[in-house]
């Protein structure tokens, strides 16, 4: 991964409350106009503990955000080019996923 991220999602991490963070891997999900993601957790890395750091780019979205429980509504968020999530504490291992992408 390279250095300039791990800085910079280290300083995200920091300035949310997060204390010491290190990103060990880094995922680009490109969304073309009429795309979503439904909902997932992240839960296949072996350290459950730390932080998902969500740099938005580009288009604006709607991305929802569960509970831990799939049969709980989820809060569309608007995300805007330039904006930063992080899901951690019992966030981590919510269910979320991307509505869909907004015109321009």
């Amino acid at each position: 991964m390279p250095l300039e991220l791990q800085h910079l999602t280290a300083r995200f991490a920091r300035a949310l409350g997060s204390g010491t963070y290190r990103a060990e891997a880094a995922i680009v999900n490109y969304y073309r106009g009429n795309s979503n993601m439904g909902p997932h957790v992240d839960d296949s890395e072996d350290d459950e503990e730390s932080p998902v750091v969500s740099i938005s780019l580009g288009r604006s979205a709607v991305f929802l955000l569960g509970t831990t429980s799939r049969a709980d509504p989820p809060i569309p968020v608007l995300l805007r080019h330039g904006d930063v999530m992080m899901l951690s504490g019992p966030a981590r291992l919510c269910v979320h996923g991307v509505a869909g992408i907004l015109p321009r």
